[in-house]
């Protein structure tokens, strides 16, 4: 991933960047001057991060952050929840969406992680690495205990994008990382992410 001093947090918050035009400085001829930061990411250590969210709508923790286009008809977002990249876009948007489909649902299409609710056609961030914060579902599968792989639901209906904790094989492809708190039905609690999510470009 390509690591940039340079990515444009417009509001200077991670966590409230809702950008109608990418780094939401539009040029002179409509285009935006920051275009080439759209799928770029933003790897930040803890004493950075402490001044770069808004705690009304959420802690935000190291890790690496990166800067995408939500789909135009994604559906209403949550906090927490995974987003799938928009595979019936070219790779070069950068363009997730809520929603499971056939273009989507795949191992390999899972993007990163809401960190909050952004508007359907915007641009923002999403977590892809580090300490993270997710949403659960409302009836979690496995064993509630720090240090129990977490999954991505791709089951579709109301736990599409949530996540879960699945004993034994289980049955959800998507590990996204283990429990550092323990895992709440339906609550927002922290996750260590085992690796970036799946890349672009």
């Amino acid at each position: 991933m390509w690591i940039s001093p340079i990515v444009r947090v417009s509001t200077g918050l991670l966590n409230t960047v809702d950008d109608s035009v990418i780094g939401n400085q539009e040029g002179l001829s409509g285009v935006s001057k920051f275009g080439g930061q759209l799928g770029k990411g933003l790897w930040v250590d803890a004493d950075q991060i402490a001044q770069m969210y808004d705690s009304a709508i959420g802690t935000l923790y190291a890790g690496c952050y990166r800067y995408v286009k939500f789909k135009a008809a994604m559906g209403a977002g949550v906090r927490g929840q995974a987003v799938f990249w928009d595979n019936g876009v070219a790779d070069n948007l950068y363009q997730v969406t809520t929603l499971e489909t056939t273009t989507t649902l795949v191992a390999s299409s899972v993007a990163g992680i809401l960190l909050g609710v952004p508007t359907a056609g915007n641009y923002g961030f999403i977590q892809v690495a580090g300490i993270a914060t997710v949403k659960y579902r409302a009836a979690i599968g496995g064993t509630l205990a720090t240090g129990r792989p977490v999954t991505v639901c791709v089951a579709g209906g109301a736990d599409q994008g949530l996540f879960d904790i699945v004993d034994g094989a289980g049955i959800e492809p998507i590990q996204a990382g283990w429990a550092i708190e323990t895992p709440v039905n339906s609550a927002l609690k922290k996750i260590n992410m085992n690796n970036i999510f799946s890349l672009r470009g």
